[in-house]
């Protein structure tokens, strides 16, 4: 599989992720106790069975969080659709279009969106090869990254769009355009969260979070947007603590994780049905932070 991702509109630049053979018995990730939510968020007319499965996904990771559904835009699909279609026609898979190509509709996907005349403002785009739900919580999916993961789980996200083909899947997000600032933070995996993945191929995401690296452990995430000081991260297993990689907009190499947010990586794969238990803290304006969660890896 390869996954992309569109990062904060002012940067312009793109990740990928690519093909790794997955554990004999690995699935998506369960929360023990937890029901697709009651609540996920407005169709679009004429929805495929694709775009309805990425919107319960949607809203499923995000209710494993306390936060809202993203409904479907109609002028956010068109132009996802629109640019899987380009994707498709011009053998390329890439955020940026050439004009003149077959297919074209914007260079960038900020063009596109103002093509398909969105009126919120752009949040970005992620592409992958994986469809539909698979594509979000699939172990090769977006929810077992470190670049793509946030544009899920960010409080003040408020519609999408999908659009896909065969070999295509592309998610537009979008805001108010006068949003305020949410005091909202969520950590991923969340509390309780059983069959998370043990492993991530940071090698096969560009560009790589952990330089160097290969295999890892599958990322912790802390997203929010308060600019944090005094962070503090540990993550224990049965054996007690356990050496992690923290990436923050500080020390990001990369530089595409944006102020409040922070990715804990493992150095190692981790075991196999394990609990492990991460504690963040931090100070943001004076204030004292603690986030914790636990979970339990799958086979």
């Amino acid at each position: 599989m390869r996954t992309h991702l569109f990062v904060p509109l002012a940067l312009f630049l793109a990740a990928c992720t690519g093909t790794v053979d997955p554990p004999d018995e690995q699935a998506n990730i369960v929360i023990e106790g937890q029901v697709v939510p009651t609540d996920v968020g407005l169709a679009c007319a004429g929805e495929s069975s694709d775009a309805q499965a990425a919107r319960v996904a949607i809203a499923t990771v995000r209710a494993y969080v306390g936060l809202p559904p993203l409904s479907c835009d109609p002028q956010a699909a068109a132009a996802a659709q629109a640019h899987c279609n380009y994707v498709d026609l011009n053998r390329v898979f890439s955020h940026t279009e050439v004009k003149g190509n077959a297919g074209f509709t914007g260079v960038t996907v900020t063009e596109r969106l103002a093509a398909a005349k969105f009126t919120l403002a752009p949040s970005g785009e992620v592409m992958a090869t994986l469809v539909g739900s698979a594509a979000v919580m699939d172990w090769r999916g977006f929810m077992n990254s470190v670049y793509h993961r946030p544009f899920f789980l960010r409080a003040e996200s408020t519609v999408f769009g999908y659009g896909g083909t065969a070999g295509c899947a592309t998610f537009d997000f979008g805001k108010p355009k006068k949003s305020v600032p949410s005091a909202v933070s969520v950590v991923w995996p969340p509390d309780g969260a059983t069959n998370v993945p043990r492993a991530f191929r940071a090698d096969h995401e560009t560009p790589n979070p952990v330089p160097g690296s290969t295999e890892v452990g599958s990322p912790i995430s802390w997203v929010g947007n308060a600019s944090l000081t005094k962070l503090d991260v540990k993550v224990y297993g049965p054996l007690g603590q356990i050496p992690i990689v923290v990436l923050t907009k500080d020390n990001d190499p990369a530089k595409l994780v944006r102020a409040g947010e922070v990715h804990v990586i493992p150095k190692a794969a981790l075991a196999p049905r394990t609990q492990y238990s991460v504690t963040f803290r931090a100070t943001a304006d004076d204030k004292a932070l603690l986030y914790r969660t636990t979970f339990t890896t799958g086979d």
